[in-house]
C-alpha cells in the first residue's frame, strides 16, 4: 500500500455535482494542490498527478455527508 502520508485540508465548499473542494499535500515533492473529492462513491480512490512535480498521487478517501473518514494519499506508480 505505500507509506501514507495525511490529508492536508479540506474546505467545506461543494460544487453543484456532489465533490468537494481539496487541497493535498503530494506524496513525492510534498508541495500542496487543489483538487475536487466527489462524494458519489462509499469508497473512492483516484490517480492525480501533482501539479508542481507530476508524479502520481494515489488518493483514497470515503466522503460522506461532507465528511471525511478515511484519507490516505501514497505512490500512485503502484
Amino acid at each position: 500500500m505505500g507509506v501514507e502520508t495525511s490529508f492536508y485540508n479540506a474546505q467545506e465548499s461543494f460544487t453543484e455535482n456532489n465533490k468537494m473542494n481539496a487541497t493535498l499535500l503530494c506524496f513525492f515533492c510534498f508541495e500542496t494542490f487543489e483538487t475536487f473529492l466527489d462524494e458519489s462513491h462509499i469508497i473512492n480512490t483516484e490517480i492525480l498527478d501533482c501539479v508542481v512535480c507530476c508524479n502520481p498521487n494515489k488518493i483514497q478517501y470515503t466522503l460522506k455527508k461532507g465528511i471525511l473518514t478515511i484519507f490516505e494519499i501514497s505512490n500512485g506508480n503502484e
